[in-house]
């Protein structure tokens, strides 16, 4: 018999970020036709169909790990590799507006049905394996927020970093700056937010810092590799 989860165990903060960004994304996605799915995205080489492919099969590859998680193994996100990845996009990208939007739509209803079931083990001991190696379970609804609330983004609809809720704003903030030193190249800074008290110095304790001030979800936005400023410090790949 299954042990539903506990609010001592299960990410809920994270669950309840993500599914609200899932709606936010389904509503976007709603409003898209076929002219413009093969439309370029903000990102690279990829229309408005590579990105909402790529969030459902980003979807299958959790609903994988929880697949294994709920069997006491460590499945792989994508078990085929990039190679698979790949491919899948590819061919999904081709599909009609229709036919993405419903199995975008599926796929979110499926993973978010993996969060409903997942135990309080799962949550406490379950592993998962992406391609930045081994780690655990309980990760997963903030990896899946992050994927949505920054995809959404790229697309290039009327959604835009702008647009990110406070809550992810904020919980994004405080995971990418735990890591920002290494990205700084010897340098320190002082992040200080101008429509909130919070200020961030990378390293803590630094004397001699570059101060940068601007609104939180700018200061995310540049961070996360989505808002260019000459006049910033340059700054090492994100993740």
């Amino acid at each position: 018999m299954l042990r539903f989860v506990s609010d001592a165990l299960a990410p809920t903060d994270d669950m309840i970020g993500a599914r609200a960004a899932h709606q936010a994304l389904l509503r976007t996605a709603r409003t898209l036709r076929d002219a413009d799915i093969g439309r370029p995205s903000l990102l690279p080489d990829w229309t408005m169909g590579h990105v909402l492919t790529h969030i459902a099969r980003n979807a299958d590859g959790h609903c994988n790990m929880f697949d294994g998680a709920a069997k006491g193994e460590v499945f792989a996100q994508y078990p085929g590799g990039m190679a698979q990845r790949v491919d899948e996009i590819e061919m999904g990208a081709r599909r009609r507006a229709v036919e993405i939007v419903d199995d975008l739509d599926r796929t979110i209803a499926a993973l978010e049905a993996q969060w409903d079931r997942a135990t309080d083990e799962m949550w406490a001991t379950g592993r998962c394996r992406s391609f930045t190696g081994e780690m655990p379970l309980a990760l997963q609804p903030f990896r899946r927020w992050r994927e949505v609330e920054i995809h959404h983004h790229d697309l290039g609809a009327k959604f835009s970093w702008r647009d990110w809720s406070d809550a992810y704003t904020m919980r994004e903030l405080e995971m990418t700056i735990a890591k920002l030193a290494p990205r700084l190249d010897d340098s320190a800074i002082a992040l200080r937010s101008t429509d909130s008290p919070h200020v961030w110095t990378i390293p803590e304790n630094s004397c001699s810092v570059v101060e940068i001030r601007a609104p939180r979800r700018q200061l995310l936005a540049w961070l996360v590799d989505r808002y260019d400023e000459a006049l910033y410090p340059k700054l090492g790949p994100w993740l």
